[in-house]
C-alpha cells in the first residue's frame, strides 16, 4: 500500500515536471537579455568587464 502511494506520487511529480518545464523555459531569451547580455553580449561573445 505504501509503495503504491510512493509510486503514484513519483509519477505525479514527474508529470508535473514534464508539463511545467517548457512553460518556464519559454521566456529564456528575455531573461538572457535582461540579466546576462550586459556581460556576455547579445550573441554570447563574452565581452570582458575590463576594457
Amino acid at each position: 500500500m505504501r509503495s503504491t502511494k510512493c509510486l503514484i506520487l513519483a509519477i505525479a511529480l514527474g508529470l508535473f515536471n514534464v508539463v511545467t518545464q517548457p512553460v518556464l523555459a519559454q521566456d529564456g531569451a528575455a531573461t538572457y537579455k535582461a540579466k546576462c547580455a550586459a556581460c556576455h553580449g547579445t550573441e554570447g561573445q563574452g565581452r570582458s568587464l575590463r576594457h
